[in-house]
């Protein structure tokens, strides 16, 4: 891939690891990807910061009878997984950051809501940023017919300048029939 090199005012070439540029009403927007057309029409691509896209979601695991469980992570190589308890494990259900390698620039909040868990247990940190360079997860363990639920809210903020720059809902429930 090509590299957005700058001079600064001191004559030395920094590569560009984030780009903004600031739009007709005076906003600063950032900048996830620029493009530049060569002498043949064609689009080069010249930059690319990270991509970030955490979207809500829900997660619910199902039993008969028995304990349940159900857990949502986020992987400390940009990918999105969840566990419906059905004994598989976690399994990938999307990316949240391309390039996953830069992971640990992020950190991640999960608040809790609201919810119903009688009879179940809550896994994972709440209310404190925890850098992703690690893995983090959330769950819900379920049991004796027990059934539970609650929403999450994740915040996502690059550590270095403190900015959240993605949000979402999480559900996480458990049943028995």
């Amino acid at each position: 891939m090509t590299r957005l090199i700058v001079i600064d005012p001191a004559g030395t070439a920094r590569q560009v690891t984030r780009f903004f540029v600031v739009d007709s009403g005076g906003v600063s927007r950032r900048v996830s990807r620029a493009f530049v057309i060569d002498s043949g029409g064609s689009a080069r691509l010249i930059f690319a910061g990270a991509v970030i896209t955490l979207n809500d979601q829900t997660v619910s695991g199902f039993a008969v009878g028995g304990g349940n469980a159900a857990a949502f992570q986020l992987t400390n190589d940009g990918r999105v997984h969840a566990d419906i308890g059905d004994g598989s494990g976690f399994q990938d259900t999307g990316v949240w950051l391309v390039p996953g390698s830069i992971s640990g620039n992020y950190e991640v909040r999960a608040t809790f809501v609201s919810g119903f868990t009688s009879g179940s247990t809550i896994t994972g940190t709440f209310n404190t940023y925890l850098p992703l360079s690690t893995s983090r997860s959330w769950g819900l363990s379920s049991f004796g017919g027990f059934a539970g639920n609650y929403t999450m809210t994740l915040s996502l903020r690059e550590i270095a300048t403190g900015t959240v720059v993605d949000t979402a809902t999480i559900n996480i429930s458990t049943s028995f029939v």
